[in-house]
Order: C-alpha cells, then structure tokens, then sequence
C-alpha cells in the first residue's frame, strides 16, 4: 500500500469519527425552528471558522457525513478559505 494511499484512508477514518462526534451539534443546528442564514451557514461559520483552512475543510467533511446541509456547510467553508 502507497503512502498517499495510507493518509487517504487514515483522512478517512478520522472524518467518520470526526462526524460520530459532530452528529449531536448537527442534529441540534439542523432542529432550529427558524434559519436565521441560508442552509444555517452562519452556524456552520461558527464551528469552521476556529481553525485554519485546511482544518475547517476536514471538519466541512464530517459535518456533511454527520447529516449537516451541504450548502450551509460549503458557503461557510468558501468565507473560512476566503474564496
């Protein structure tokens, strides 16, 4: 097995770990009666935005794995990148 292989299926493995833990979080943002931003991306900014790009793109990961919305989680994701 390569090594590019190996951190591949290590970067897997920590992003459905990371999502088992981030499951609740999402649960709960997902919940909320009202959006207050688009697909709750501005609560999604709030957990990606405490870590340095590289990071907040492990974390976008897991939070889409762990059910959250995908738009929200890429629109906070591109402010965080600042694309």
């Amino acid at each position: 097995m390569t090594k590019a292989l190996m951190n591949e299926k290590k970067l897997k493995q920590i992003t459905a770990e990371l999502a088992d833990d981030l499951r609740p979080e999402v649960e709960r943002i997902e919940a909320q009666p009202y959006q207050t931003t688009k697909g709750n991306y501005g609560l999604y900014l709030s957990l990606l935005s405490k870590h340095d790009p590289q990071v907040a793109g492990v974390l976008a990961s897991a939070l889409i794995l762990a059910g959250a919305n995908r738009g929200g989680v890429m629109s906070a994701l591109q402010i965080v990148r600042g694309d």
